[in-house]
């Protein structure tokens, strides 16, 4: 699986200093519609990895449960 956590970093950083230079209405409607949009949609692909996570986590947990029934000793 990806780690958007950089990703997510990076954009901040070139989000941020795209900002720094707006200084029209069309500049900053590029952030309001457009940047806003991507950010959303990064955030939304980094909560679908952690649900990802822990869903992997959570079958991991139920097999070594189930191998313990089946072999006390573990």
């Amino acid at each position: 699986m990806a780690d958007f956590s950089k990703i997510c970093s990076d954009f901040h950083g070139i989000r941020d200093d795209f900002n720094e230079n707006v200084q029209d209405s069309f500049g900053k409607s590029i952030n309001n519609e457009i940047l806003d949009e991507i950010e959303g949609l990064i955030l939304q692909t980094m909560e679908i990895e952690n649900n990802q996570k822990q869903m992997s986590l959570l079958e991991i947990n139920n097999l070594l449960m189930e191998a313990k029934s089946l072999v006390p000793e573990l």
